[in-house]
Formats: C-alpha cells, structure tokens, sequence
C-alpha cells in the first residue's frame, strides 16, 4: 500500500538472561573488592609471618659450653594458641642444673597459652657440647601452634649445626678391628694436653660393650672403668690400657667409648667422648654342648643326662696339643655317678678334661676336622634343702701352639649350655564314708533312695620349682550334690561350687617350693534303683593344672575317678 511503513522493534529480553547477568556484573563486583582488600589491608594470617629463629655458635671447643637462642614472632593479624616448642639437644650434650646436678637430656618442651598479633618470644638453651675434632652438632626446634579459628596444627622447623673445631685434650683409643669371640683383647687410650696451662680434676670413664669381661688393666682404674687424673700439665699425656675377653656373634660389632671428664662445681661434666668397634670375626675352633641329643631338655630328679661335647677346627689351620676341659655346677649333680668316657675326672673342680692322651685328634687337629667327646651323669633322686634346679655344663677348648699370622697367645673356643631340673608335685585324692573329722551320715553300703554322706580328701605337695595359677578342680555326676561343708588348712582360698557346671573348683594360686596343701569336703549322694549292685562315681574328670615358674611350663597332673566302692575306711561300697 502507498501509505504502509515498517520501524523496527527491538526484541524484548527474556527474565532469566536478565538475572544472568546481574549475577556475572555482582561476581565481577566482589572480584574487585577482594583484590582491592588484598592490597589494602592485606590478610588476617599468613603462616610464613609466623617466624621462628634459632641462634647460636657455628664453632666450638668440645667440652665448651654453648648458649642457643630461640625466638619467634607473630607478625600475623591472628592470634597463636596452644603452642607447643620442642627443642632437641645435640648428640651427647650434657646439661648443668640449677641445682648442680647433670642431666643428658635429649628434648626438652615448652608451652604458651596464646601469642598475640605482633607479640614475640624468646627461649635461651645453654648446653655442654662434647665430641671429637671435626664432629657437627646439630640443635633442632620445633615450633606448633593453631591459629585463629584454622582447624589445623601448623608446624614450623627450624635448626642449627656447630662443627666442634678443635679438642683441648685429644683423645686416641685403639680397639682391634676383629676379634674372635672368648679371646682377650686391648683397648688403649692415648691422651695429651694441647693447651697452654695445666688442666686439673679430670676423670675418663670407659664404657664397654656388652660381652666384655674386665681382667685387668695400666695403669689400676677405680672400679674396673673409671681413672682420675688430679692434674694434667700442659703438654703432658699417657695412656690407659685395658685387657678383657670379649664374647659375641659372628659378624657382631662391639662398640667401645672412652669420656673424658672434667670437673665443674661437685659434678664431673663430659668433655671428650671418642668411640670405636671390633667385629667378632668367625672362630678358628668351635665347641657346642648337648643333653640328651638337644639343647631345650628339662631334666627330672633320678635321670641319667648324656651329655656330648663337639669340637670342631672351622680354619685353615692345623692345630696341635689341643686340650677339653668341661666343667659341671648343679647341687643336683649326682658326681659318684659320673662316666666320663676317657676323660679325667677333677672332683675338686668338678672339671673333665680329654687331650691328645685320650683324644688322638687333639694331637693334630686338622682344618674342617670334626668330632665330639661325651659322659653321663645321674641326677639325686630328689630336692634337698639348699638345692637348686639349674644344672650348668660348660666347655673350653684350647690350645697354646698358635699359628705365626696370629695375634696372640692362645686359640680357645667356649661354650655352655644350662638345663632346668622340674619336679611335679605330688597330687593325691582319697574318698571318706567316716571322716575322721566330719564324721558320717547315711547307709553303708549306700542303698537305694537314701541319702549318704562322703568326703573328699585332695592333698598336694610341691617339692620343685614354685608354681603360679594352681588349681585343682572336678566333676560331680548327676545325682551327686555339693554339701558346702569344707576344711581348708588356713588362710588358703574357699572351694567354688558352679551350679550350671557341676563342677568344684580350688584355686590355689601360688605354690612355693616344698608347699603341702589340703582340702576335704562333702558330698552327698542318693542312688536310684538303676544303679543297685553296682559302685556309684562321685567325683569325676579331677586333675590339678599350673605353671612352673621357673621354666615357664604348663603343668597337667589328672586324678582318677571316686567311686562308693575304693572309700579310705571301708570295704565294699556297692548300691544296695
């Protein structure tokens, strides 16, 4: 049409684009604000503004004391609670109380309550570093804390290493890198004073590893491992040594330390520690011992043990005039029953000895060569006052004439071997109709519908080694009815009677050696005609159970069945 014209219209925009793009222009909004309050007022808590410093010498002499400073710093905005500082001391430090005492502490804990926004600390450590020249010492705190409303423990590490730079008086101790077990060996410590002046009130101490058997030593210590040195003038020094026997494993390293000391106020203060090994090599010779085949046997009073005693040269040498001595200990011994099979009995003490008179091999021992020597011996029939049920054997094989590229005196190989000697107790059971004490009640023989009384007697007597959680305990068949009338010896517990079991049980407890315990009670019975013309059991599935203390067994010891007709005091005993 002529008069026809078009405007266009722009589209109306939907309700859910509109609340789109309010959400992404108020997202962008809060974005701004957040980097505008990062920049303005910063964070309320940074873990890295938590900072904690440990201060102290990087040097030191040894012996010298060293002062540790540790502070720490909130520099956040938040507050610190529940703060928990551990600080670990260096290897071998030595601290010197308030009170004049020495401690050797390895940690040591301190707490706060809280540290506010831009609060500090600080914690001084004062300690006595003791090594050898060259050794790092090192200190190490730990600083734990929550913050503000952090569900987290945070932890901060910091630590400290002082290098001992030079030693006042250095020390040099020799050990013997190898050594074969049961030979003597010597430690030797050297000393010398490197300083200008005189140093006075010293002490060494040796510490020695287990296994090691003092003999004897240069110069005389005080008690085996402590020598006092009044005054040590400047430039002056000697030597200690130290000779013992040494006992261990194949492959085995022995460590040996020797502490100089010196004195400070009453106390002795460590100033110079120095350490060294040997390993205990493989033997050259080689005994072991056996009872009966084995090394776990339990013996009882009246066995007859055989030992054996095996040698045998693990080298690559040829030993010759080789010597076996074996020595018995035990009170249960019973010696004038000894064979000792080509060996030579010393009663005096108690000692068999074979050589090449009687063991051909023992003349020249050749490399790998194996053999063994035996006896037997019987033990006394019982325990006597005084006697003792561990019996010990123990065997030495030696020889002087040593190989040229060997380091000492003597070849000699050991052994022992330790065996428990048990005794069961003696356990006993007897049936009553007329109890000396109790009395009677009833027919006998028991007779059909009617009641009748007996008693039980238990009685138990322990000669060998002491005994825990003893008990002894049976069964009383249906028809059988616990009394509740009992004697004990005193102060021993009660018997229980377990309805829902039927079963009486006494414990005992604890049994010395050479206890004897009794217990008698009642029991009633009344025989149905099922069972006329026969004996009725009264007690049944007795047994007394333990465990020896000494060995550490489990002890079983059943008793046989209580019928009406094997009672202490009467003959017959069948249901009438």
């Amino acid at each position: 049409m002529d008069d026809f014209s078009v405007t266009p219209v722009q589209p109306l925009m939907p309700k859910s684009r509109k609340i789109l793009f309010w959400l992404i222009g108020l997202a962008g909004l809060l974005a701004v604000l957040s980097v505008l309050a990062l920049f303005v007022g910063g964070p309320s808590f940074r873990e890295r503004d938590v900072e904690v410093k440990l201060e102290g010498p990087n040097q030191i002499v040894s012996g010298d004391e060293a002062k540790y400073t540790l502070t720490y710093e909130n520099k956040t905005k938040t507050k610190l609670k529940d703060i928990r500082i551990m600080f670990w001391y260096p290897k071998d430090s030595v601290v010197l109380k308030a009170d004049g005492s020495i401690a050797r502490p390895e940690t040591e804990s301190f707490s706060l309550d809280e540290l506010k926004a831009g609060q500090r600390g600080e914690k001084e450590i004062k300690t006595f570093l003791v090594g050898d020249r060259g050794n790092i010492k090192e200190a190490k705190v730990r600083f734990a804390y929550y913050a503000g409303s952090f569900k987290s423990l945070f932890e901060k590490d910091v630590q400290l290493n002082t290098t001992i730079t030079s030693v006042p008086i250095p020390l040099t101790l020799v050990a013997p890198p190898n050594a074969v077990s049961g030979h003597e060996i010597t430690y030797i410590l050297d000393y010398r004073n490197e300083t200008s002046a005189p140093i006075s009130d010293l002490q060494f101490e040796f510490l020695y590893p287990d296994g090691f058997q003092f003999v004897r030593s240069s110069p005389t210590s005080i008690n085996q491992r402590t020598w006092t040195i009044p005054v040590l003038k400047n430039g002056g020094g000697s030597r200690i040594m130290v000779t013992g026997i040494l006992r261990g494993s194949p492959g085995e390293a022995k460590n040996i330390s020797a502490t100089l000391k010196r004195k400070l106020g009453d106390q002795y203060i460590d100033f110079v520690k120095v350490s060294n090994a040997t390993v205990i090599a493989n033997p050259l010779l080689k005994t072991t011992i056996l009872v009966n085949d084995g090394r776990d046997h339990v013996a009882y009073p009246g066995d007859t043990l055989r030992y054996t005693v095996k040698y045998e040269n693990t080298s690559n040498f040829i030993f010759s005039g080789l010597t076996l001595k074996t020595t018995l200990s035990g009170t249960m011994f019973d010696l004038s029953s000894l064979q000792p099979q080509n060996g030579v009995f010393d009663e005096s003490s108690k000692a068999i000895t074979w050589d090449s008179g009687s063991i051909s091999d023992f003349g020249n021992l050749s490399p790998n060569t194996k053999g063994e020597v035996s006896f037997s011996v019987r033990l006394k029939p019982s325990f006597s006052t005084g006697s003792s049920s561990v019996l010990k054997v123990s065997s030495l094989l030696r020889t002087e004439n040593v190989p040229q590229s060997y380091d000492g005196n003597e070849i000699r190989a050991e052994d022992s071997l330790t065996t428990r000697v048990s005794v069961q107790p003696s356990f006993s059971q007897s049936l009553y109709y007329n109890d000396p004490a109790f009395g009677s009640t009833g027919p006998f023989p028991p007779e059909v519908g009617k009641e009748t009384t007996f008693t039980v007697h238990w009685a138990v007597f322990n000669p060998g080694n002491p005994l825990s959680q003893s008990k002894i305990t049976g069964t009383l068949p249906t028809g059988v009815v616990w009394k509740n009338v009992f004697g004990k010896d005193s102060g021993l517990p009660d018997p229980v009677f377990n309805k829902n079991t039927s079963e009486v049980s006494w414990n005992i407890g604890t049994m010395p050696q050479n206890a004897r315990y009794e217990l008698s009670f009642q029991l009633v019975i009344k025989p149905t005609s099922s069972q006329k013309g026969s004996p009725l059991v009264v007690l049944k599935n007795v047994k007394l159970t333990g465990t020896d203390s000494v060995l550490e067994q489990p002890l079983v010891i059943n008793g046989s069945d209580l019928k009406t007709d094997n009672t202490a005091d009467q003959p017959g005993g069948n249901v009438q």
